[in-house]
């Protein structure tokens, strides 16, 4: 039985890979915090609980371990503050070298690395980003990411000397227990609130929980993905009035919007904005505005001519568990 190791595992993802893992009989470890709340991992999993930070702590736990996925990360931080930064780059550059410097020492024989679609930066003149395209990250959150990548991409077995990492761009993965914007776009939806911000047509690329797991485990099996980063996707450009469309009538709401003018949208949001700037360090209304409204296609389909991968999952039917 192979073994496996997940980090993040406590995430919405992680606990969809882990248990998923488990279905497929691998022996699965998962590395948690101390403190970490484990409600919702499959009691099949091995805790090992431990410091990201710390690199004994890390080498300890990739032993005797065949595969590692790394989900561990800082996100969902709307217009971060420099503390918050800081914390990002800690997190998702700083431990991911740690790891896959342990990983070295365990001769780990895959690395799979969750990473975002977020490092080709802001869409202009409707392109379509692929695997080819220039990447130019934005938020620290992106910077940070595309920073890990280098080293996982640089990653080699130790005994066989051959590139063992890839990394995945994942698009924005939607499902029943999903956190982010499309969290707050699911309350709306269930509450029947029809008011879409824009004109609703910008482009927005998705990927299923269940899906993004499953592109997961057939990178870290299949023999040409090693040392190749790819875009994981469901392989369709949605609208986000499409988006919001599906989720009313999968809630049971008249699926038809409200389109209401940007602009005077983010002014009034902006006056909300500064009022919780007197007890908040961060202004997270705007922001989440402009994360929903910006423009965002990337084409995945080079990761499916390579390991045959198709999604399941449609805005249609993915809202619920």
């Amino acid at each position: 039985m192979q073994k496996v190791l997940v980090t993040g595992a406590t995430g919405a993802i992680g606990k969809v890979l882990v248990k998923r893992l488990v279905e497929l009989g691998y022996s699965v470890r998962v590395f948690v915090r101390e403190k970490s709340d484990l409600s919702g991992i499959h009691n099949s999993a091995e805790i090992f609980r431990g410091n990201l930070f710390s690199e004994k702590d890390l080498t300890l736990a990739c032993r005797g371990v065949d595969t590692v996925f790394h989900l561990a990360a800082k996100l969902h931080i709307n217009n971060p503050t420099p503390l918050d930064d800081k914390e990002i780059f800690k997190v998702n550059l700083d431990a991911t070298k740690l790891l896959v410097r342990a990983s070295w020492k365990n001769s780990i024989s895959r690395f799979v690395y969750f990473s975002t679609i977020n490092v080709y930066g802001a869409s202009e003149e409707r392109i379509i980003f692929d695997e080819s395209s220039i990447t130019s990250p934005l938020t620290s959150y992106a910077k940070s990411k595309l920073g890990a990548e280098k080293y996982v991409l640089s990653f080699v077995n130790r005994n066989t000397g051959e590139s063992a990492g890839v990394v995945l761009r994942y698009s924005s993965v939607f499902g029943a227990n999903m956190k982010g914007n499309y969290r707050l776009l699911t309350m709306l939806a269930k509450a029947g609130i029809r008011i879409l911000p824009g004109d609703g047509l910008n482009r927005r690329t998705l990927i299923h929980a269940d899906d993004a797991v499953n592109a997961a485990i057939s990178a870290a099996l299949h023999p040409e993905t090693p040392g190749r980063f790819f875009n994981i996707t469901d392989g369709t450009f949605h609208s986000l009035e499409s988006i919001y469309s599906s989720m009313l009538e999968s809630f049971g709401r008249c699926p038809s919007v409200i389109r209401i003018p940007l602009a005077p949208l983010k002014l009034f949001f902006s006056i909300f904005d500064e009022a919780l700037s007197l007890f908040i360090s961060r202004r997270p209304l705007v922001p989440a505005i402009e994360k929903f409204t910006e423009d965002m296609a990337v084409d995945g389909n080079l990761f499916s001519k390579v390991t045959g991968f198709a999604a399941l999952h449609n805005i249609k039917n993915g809202w619920h568990e």
